[in-house]
């Protein structure tokens, strides 16, 4: 079985929302800098105040932070399924490798995320228990997020994306013969 290798890695995904981010920032600048001089301004903020240009650049600022957070939390989990494959094709002897054989048998692809693979990793090695729940946590994130936000979130923090790529570091560090992330 081959594996979509064109997909953007943590680092490439920090490095856009940093650029984005900056970007947008510019952007609020270069606008509150036309208003402040009396010169035209983009068709998206005409008509609107100071203060209601500084509230949609925060709205798009949030925007941005959330399609972050969705996108690492995927990718995430794209290295979690890549790894649970590629361990039942290479037939990996280790506890997780053979766990993970067995669920191919029941499932094939179709493994849950947290209730099949993290739950395995917890099952044969106790000590990425913390990590695993830190990122169980930040999965209702993605929860959120991918089904539309029309909910109120019980996320229990706020997850800005530093969080969210921190607390996948923190899940892969703990994580043996896991790669793709960085």
């Amino acid at each position: 079985m081959s594996f979509f290798a064109d997909r953007p890695r943590a680092s490439q995904l920090r490095q856009w929302h940093l650029e984005t981010r900056a970007a947008i920032d510019d952007r609020e600048l270069k606008v509150l800098d036309l208003i402040a001089h009396h010169l035209p301004v983009p068709d998206a903020v005409l008509g609107m105040t100071k203060e209601e240009v500084t509230v949609y650049f925060e709205d798009t600022r949030r925007e941005l932070d959330a399609a972050a957070s969705l996108l690492a939390l995927a990718e995430a989990e794209a290295v979690l399924r890549v790894d649970y494959l590629s361990r039942v094709q290479r037939k990996a002897k280790d506890p997780v490798g053979r766990a993970y054989r067995e669920l191919y048998k029941d499932r094939a692809a179709s493994v849950r995320l947290d209730e099949d693979l993290l739950a395995t990793w917890v099952a044969h090695h106790a000590e990425c228990k913390s990590a695993v729940s830190e990122f169980r946590a930040a999965l209702n994130l993605r929860h959120w997020l991918a089904h539309g936000r029309y909910w109120t979130p019980k996320l229990g923090r706020a997850y800005a994306p530093k969080d969210v790529f921190e607390i996948a570091e923190r899940l892969f560090a703990k994580l043996p013969g896991v790669t793709g992330w960085s």
